[in-house]
Formats: structure tokens, sequence, C-alpha cells
């Protein structure tokens, strides 16, 4: 199976996961139901905002820059270029595993699109 296939099928079941919970959640309310749907797209989507920013290594870029920084004397500070907080070293995110599933955050952000959209239309349709 592909990876497309597979962020397919992970985002079709989280989808319809989420839409079951969404209905159960509101009562079978119109209203309730747009509320809740439009909060769980929210939050996937803060889910997987997060998941990008951690997995790109922003923490830990910055954190080794903020080592050199604080190893650095004040007359060192005053003559200091840009390219010294260039890292050549690469991602550190590719170099180590992950605790959480290459999928999660492409197939957070495609239910949490989902469910913002389908609330937007519903409470347009509303």
């Amino acid at each position: 199976m592909s990876k497309r296939a597979q962020i397919f099928s992970y985002s079709l079941i989280f989808t319809v996961i989420s839409l079951v919970l969404v209905s159960v959640s509101s009562k079978w309310k119109l209203i309730s139901f747009i509320n809740h749907l439009f909060m769980v797209g929210l939050f996937l989507l803060t889910v997987s905002g997060a998941w990008y920013v951690v997995r790109g290594g922003f923490f830990s870029t910055f954190g080794k820059s903020m080592k050199k920084v604080m190893k650095l004397s004040r007359r060192e500070m005053e003559n200091l270029d840009d390219d010294f907080l260039v890292d050549d070293s690469g991602s550190p995110s590719k170099d180590k595993k992950s605790f959480f599933p290459w999928w999660l955050g492409t197939v957070s952000f495609i239910t949490g699109l989902f469910c913002t959209l389908l609330s937007f239309a519903l409470i347009y349709l509303l």
C-alpha cells in the first residue's frame, strides 16, 4: 500500500470517527453539531500545526542557537554574523526516530480542514 493510499484511508477513518463522535456529543441538534464540528476541526488543525513545527526541528535549532549565543563573550557578540547561527548538520528530525507516527500531521490536517470547512458550509446553508 502506498503512502497516499495509507493517508487517504487513515483520513477517511479518522473523519468518520470524528463525525460520529461529534454527532453523539451534540445530541443530534444541528447548531450544537456545527459548533462541535468547528471546535474539533480547530483542535485538529492546531495539532497538525504543532506537529509540523516540532517535526521541522524549530525547537532543536532554537536550542542549539541559544547555546552558541550564551557561550559568546560581549566582544564576540558585537561582531556576530548571521552565518554563525546557520546549522549545516541537517535537520535533526530526520536523524532520530519520531515518537509520533509519520502520518499524524497530514491526517489531522486533512480531517481538521474537512471538519472546519463542513461547519462553514453547514452554517452558510442554515
